[in-house]
């Protein structure tokens, strides 16, 4: 229920969102499992933006390294969606 009760807070207590300061470094976290992969873009603690992409049957087969290989696709592709071409200075920081 402790859980439930924080969701509920956080999802009605102010943005979730917020707007990136173009000044400041971003921070991005990326994480690549045999289940998905995904991507956090933040800035001072808060999330600017954020994707999920769930693995298909055959990208499940995938090696380390190419899993390794399609976050990096994934972060490239979703930083020049979610920055609509802005270029921030930012560190990229991962569980490998």
């Amino acid at each position: 229920m402790n859980g439930f009760v924080e969701l509920r807070r956080s999802l009605n207590s102010g943005p979730i969102l917020q707007v990136p300061d173009m000044y400041k470094y971003l921070t991005t976290y990326i994480n690549a499992s045999k289940q998905g992969l995904g991507v956090v873009l933040m800035q001072d603690k808060g999330v600017i933006a954020y994707t999920l992409k769930k693995l298909k049957t055959h990208e499940e087969l995938y090696s380390t390294r190419d899993l390794k290989l399609a976050i990096v696709v994934l972060v490239l592709n979703f930083r020049a969606i979610a920055l609509q071409g802005e270029a921030l200075c930012s560190k990229v920081i991962t569980k490998y």
